[in-house]
């Protein structure tokens, strides 16, 4: 039987076949149209374009002969796109490469795998907990506070002088949090010349102080004016911040005989 190419006047696709050349044809949604699922009545013998099987004929295309192929029955890499009717209700399917549908497949499962693993790295960061001072213990500090303090109040601590030894870094002072406090401390310390951040802890839980204090530096004997920064956090949400304050102390460090 001799295949050559029909052209109607319904076919809404033109596909090219390389050279210069091209057919008329359907595109998969007007092929549909015209043979229903379940009505049948049309023969598929073979495949042109991209990623075809062995060769099976040859079919016309005006006055030029070309081949066609068996079709294969599924290709990761490629796709029908349509048909072109070389026959009564006789077609060759038209085979197309879905290389670009792939990458975007895959750009597409990336970024849902990269969306996951987000999520399960932030729920795990979240059950970690708040980021307490290794250094914080528990502390019962010399001073008496009111008894009927108001729940929902800050209570910060008062600072006038914290003594070190000239020529080392760590200084023994409490860096405290009163127990009735309904927050996290984190204490940052600042030289007030230079506004040169000299240490800075972690979170320190209500009851507990860090007693061991080392600095970024050392200091020469003298006399350093500093500011102790304190911010507080919320007990439930530890990322929540709260209202802090700030002490105006000196940093005293003694020579040593």
């Amino acid at each position: 039987m001799e295949y050559r190419l029909r052209e109607r006047e319904e076919c809404d696709k033109t596909w090219p076949l390389g050279e210069g050349r091209e057919a008329k044809g359907y595109s998969c949604r007007a092929f549909q149209e015209r043979y229903p699922k379940e009505a049948g009545g049309y023969t598929v013998i073979g495949a042109v374009g991209e990623g075809c099987g062995e060769e099976a004929g040859e079919w016309h295309l005006g006055e030029e002969t070309e081949k066609y192929y068996e079709l294969p029955a599924g290709h990761f890499l490629y796709k029908t796109a349509g048909y072109i009717e070389v026959g009564e209700n006789v077609y060759l399917a038209v085979r197309k490469s879905r290389l670009a549908e792939r990458i975007l497949e895959l750009l597409l499962l990336i970024a849902v795998i990269a969306g996951i693993a987000a999520g399960v790295y932030y729920l795990f960061q979240e059950k970690e907990g708040p980021d307490i001072d290794p250094g914080a213990g528990k502390y019962t500090a010399d001073v008496e506070l009111p008894e009927n303090v108001d729940p929902d109040r800050i209570t910060l601590p008062g600072y006038e002088q914290i003594t070190i030894a000239a020529g080392t870094d760590t200084a023994y002072v409490a860096l405290w949090n009163p127990d009735q406090n309904p927050c996290y401390f984190q204490f940052e310390i600042v030289l007030d010349e230079t506004e040169e951040t000299i240490y800075e802890s972690r979170l320190i839980p209500p009851g507990n102080a860090v007693t061991e204090v080392q600095f970024d530096r050392t200091f020469g004997a003298g006399t350093y004016p500093v500011t102790i920064r304190i911010s507080t956090y919320n007990l439930e949400d530890y990322e929540q911040e709260m209202n802090g304050g700030e002490v105006k102390a000196e940093l005293v460090a003694v020579a040593q005989e």
